[in-house]
């Protein structure tokens, strides 16, 4: 093809751009290196383990540093396949060999792992093994992914209506299925006077703020969904699940905003952080909820997951928002 378009370009071998790529991946690592070095901040890390389509585990490891123009800097330093089961062990030899191969040990800051026993487990080993040539030795290494923990604050919250959630779902799934019915709601959309919608969102189970998402837009096309389901004979929530997912809504609504500071990547957020989750306390123990049984049994039931990780704060956040106060 590209002969046929432009016969005298010459096209590069995959061999050759291959070894390009490693070469700039060279060049660009030794740089980052001659960075580090030079660095007289501490560089803190995050990492995460994940398993490809094959089946096949990798842990991402993303450095985060100021540099002395004083900006924020994220670099991505190791990303490299583990072998299976993502023991401990694994955890805590993947990281540490990258921490070896940059040389980063004595300028480890933090940790930022989620909240899987065998990262708790495996910080704890890392700082047994190389605590006495860490920051502080390694006391207050260990930090939770607050996003994280959100998440897991609010999916147990979801558990206690999960009809109401699933009957939304399914109707939003047959919806979208298929381009034919997704054209036949627009229609019904358009004839009650709403404005048209080039797709539902659909949530992701294990992402709690994507299922705030589904909720607020089904919400929007309630008149709508419920037509289509009747005109074409699928079940459609009931009143009372559609009154269960509106309380739900306009619940979850307070902890967008937390989800979305404690997500951002691209300016410093560990100020934010005390301010947000005593934001949050403050929500799920809010007395208006005492009035409605099922935002009462949601407020207690993330309570207390809130209880459990967040009960006291890590220290090193706190003491960063302090700071940041006075």
């Amino acid at each position: 093809m590209i002969n046929y378009c432009q016969p005298s370009f010459k096209a590069v071998g995959r061999l050759s751009v291959r070894a390009d790529c490693i070469l700039v991946y060279e060049e660009e690592k030794l740089m980052l290196s001659d960075q580090f070095t030079k660095l007289r901040s501490h560089v803190s890390l995050t990492a995460d383990l994940w398993s490809s389509n094959q089946n096949l585990g990798y842990l991402g490891v993303t450095a985060h540093f100021i540099n002395e123009e004083f900006e924020l800097k994220k670099k991505i330093i190791a990303f490299k396949q583990t072998s299976f089961p993502h023991t401990s062990y694994a955890v805590q030899d993947g990281i540490t060999s990258c921490l070896m191969e940059w040389e980063l040990v004595d300028k480890m800051f933090t940790l930022t792992l989620d909240n899987a026993s065998v990262n708790t487990k495996a910080t704890k080993n890392m700082r047994d093994a190389l605590g006495d040539q860490m920051f502080f030795g390694g006391e207050n290494l260990h930090v939770r992914c607050a996003a994280h923990v959100l998440n897991i604050m609010v999916q147990a919250g979801l558990k206690v209506i999960p009809r109401a959630v699933g009957s939304i779902r399914d109707i939003i799934k047959v919806v979208t299925s298929s381009p034919s019915r997704m054209q036949i709601f627009n229609a019904i959309v358009q004839s009650l006077g709403l404005k048209s919608k080039s797709g539902l969102v659909l949530d992701v189970p294990h992402r709690w703020n994507s299922t705030y998402d589904m909720l607020n837009e089904a919400l929007k096309y309630k008149a709508a969904l419920n037509r289509f389901a009747e005109e074409h004979h699928y079940q459609a929530p009931s009143e009372d699940e559609w009154s269960k997912a509106d309380a739900l809504h306009g619940f979850l609504q307070e902890f967008s905003d937390a989800t979305k500071a404690f997500s951002a990547d691209r300016h410093p957020t560990a100020h934010l952080y005390l301010k947000m989750v005593l934001a949050i306390r403050y929500v799920l123990l809010d007395e208006r909820w005492n009035s409605d049984e099922l935002l009462n049994a949601l407020a207690d039931s993330m309570y207390e997951k809130f209880e459990k990780y967040w009960s006291k704060p890590n220290i090193v956040l706190r003491a960063g928002r302090q700071a940041n106060s006075s």
